[in-house]
């Protein structure tokens, strides 16, 4: 029996025919491996987003009447202060006071009260907070980064039997709060808080005899 080897042509059609089969291989793989990241980027991404959703949550139902002082000034009448958008993204600005900050047996130097704000800067949906309601000037809040690539962050407040875009009421909160958040990874984002309405009754004024 003659026994045959392999030509020169055919070794080299073999070769190129396993690396087409290794070249396409390793890009499957790579793709796969692209998608895994922004698989696991958009999941954590969501995450973050939810964590977000819960804390506003938190926060607007959590809303105190309470009157705030800034650097010793008479007491504010704006429970809820709302500051439409301008600038480049044309977000809204909100601050109000919120009670339930747990404070296990008073063991951490503050109260149970917070100054808490919501606002966007360099593309970011911020929340800032102080560790007292009532501060003195030059006194910087912490800044927690809730949400980055914002694009803009809107809010309508619910009062009465309507919905408005302007909030200039004193010594009332409101009765729900809708935020509108337009994100690069997620498009628009809107939800609707419940707040508890209240009013803070003013004393009245002194009278003389």
């Amino acid at each position: 029996m003659n026994q045959r080897g392999f030509s020169l042509l055919e070794i080299l059609v073999a070769v190129a025919i396993f690396s087409i089969i290794g070249i396409a291989a390793y890009g499957t793989l790579t793709t796969v491996q692209k998608a895994d990241v922004r698989s696991q980027q958009y999941a954590e991404d969501f995450e973050r987003l939810q964590r977000a959703l819960w804390v506003m949550e938190r926060d607007f139902m959590q809303a105190t009447v309470r009157q705030v002082r800034l650097d010793g000034d008479a007491p504010s009448k704006v429970l809820f202060a709302h500051t439409r958008g301008s600038g480049e993204t044309d977000s809204d600005t909100v601050a109000f006071t919120r009670g339930g900050w747990l404070n296990p047996f008073n063991q951490l130097p503050r109260g149970e009260v917070q100054g808490v704000v919501y606002r966007v800067e360099e593309n970011q949906l911020q929340r800032l907070h102080t560790l007292y309601p009532d501060q003195a000037a030059g006194v910087e809040p912490k800044v927690r980064v809730l949400i980055d690539d914002i694009e803009s962050f809107k809010v309508r407040l619910y009062v009465g039997e309507s919905w408005v875009e302007n909030w200039n009421k004193e010594l009332t909160l409101p009765n729900a709060v809708e935020v509108t958040v337009n994100s690069k990874a997620f498009g628009t984002i809107r939800r609707v808080f419940l707040m508890t309405g209240a009013k803070l009754e003013q004393a009245p004024a002194a009278t003389t005899t």
